[in-house]
């Protein structure tokens, strides 16, 4: 049976390997549940679930991480704008996160995961659903990353 409670755990456990792994510097810092699923943040990336559960994951950051994470992942110093190839790298990214997340907290399940969809906007406000969410918040080189879930048994 999944432990739905064990999935913050999980998150940080595959930020830490995902970041550690970038050479990134990264920090847990917290968990804060909300009563709905939601982005303030410039730069958002989602993850549908469906199957045996159902919810989303969103990944919330600002430009300093989007650069940085490209960088790592492409293995340059060059990345200065965020364009089309870093916002299909950073789909790429958590995409594969949220399909380590699922994995690892959900292996005996049936589960689907959509494809990204990246949310981009300084003014951009992004609510999912009403439901209610669990926000983790990290941070990046210094600056404010989020994972925000919901996450059901259907």
């Amino acid at each position: 049976m999944t432990d739905i409670n064990a999935l913050k755990d999980n998150f940080v456990v595959i930020f830490n390997q995902l970041f550690s792994s970038l050479g990134i510097e990264h920090k847990f810092m917290c968990e804060v549940p909300e009563s709905s699923l939601n982005s303030v943040s410039e730069y958002s990336v989602l993850v549908g679930i469906s199957g045996s559960y159902e919810g989303n994951i969103m990944f919330g950051f600002t430009k300093e991480p989007a650069i940085a994470m490209t960088a790592a992942l492409m293995g340059t110093k060059n990345v200065n704008t965020i364009d089309f190839n870093v916002k299909a790298a950073l789909a790429d990214l958590f995409y594969d996160f949220a399909e380590r997340v699922v994995s690892m907290s959900m292996a005996e399940e049936s589960i689907l995961l959509s494809n990204p969809a990246f949310i981009t906007g300084q003014e951009m406000k992004a609510v999912i659903s009403k439901a209610p969410a669990i926000n983790l918040f990290f941070k990046i080189k210094g600056e404010k990353f989020s994972v925000s879930y919901y996450l059901a048994k259907m």
